[in-house]
């Protein structure tokens, strides 16, 4: 069974970790806000753990030695990039995700060896111009 870690449990990273959850991916998400961590523990189980994902201790303690993957979905690009390249660098996960919040540091995240960046202003962007696209053919 895959297993991956997503850092945040925030709008992002709880719907990458429900949609994981059922696709059959053992999961651990990692949140320094506790009040966050309750309701996905309440949902979905022991799943969530709260504290600070640069804490290598920590991050020991939720697997990362057997992580598939490591997700990271939070609003600092700083700390997204630190948190996988730990990831991708000392602990040697094969598939190492992170959110680019500023579209200036996303080639840094691919100079660094992050495997994925996700560029979320472009995403947004993208997404905006497809539902305007099936409106403009709907008009059509």
């Amino acid at each position: 069974m895959m297993y991956a870690i997503i850092i945040g449990g925030g709008k992002i990273g709880y719907g990458i970790a429900k949609w994981l959850l059922d696709s059959g991916v053992e999961i651990t998400v990692i949140e320094q806000n506790s009040d966050k961590c309750i309701p996905i523990n309440q949902l979905h189980g022991d799943i969530a753990v709260t504290g600070d994902a640069v804490n290598t201790i920590l991050l020991e303690k939720t697997g990362i030695e057997r992580a598939d993957m490591l997700i990271s979905t939070l609003s600092s690009d700083n700390d997204n990039l630190l948190i996988c390249q730990l990831a991708k660098h000392k602990y040697a996960v094969s598939n190492v995700l992170a959110l680019v919040n500023n579209p200036n540091n996303r080639n840094l995240f691919s100079v660094l060896g992050i495997d994925h960046s996700i560029d979320f202003a472009e995403g947004i962007v993208n997404r905006f111009q497809e539902d305007i696209g099936k409106l403009l053919v709907e008009e059509v």
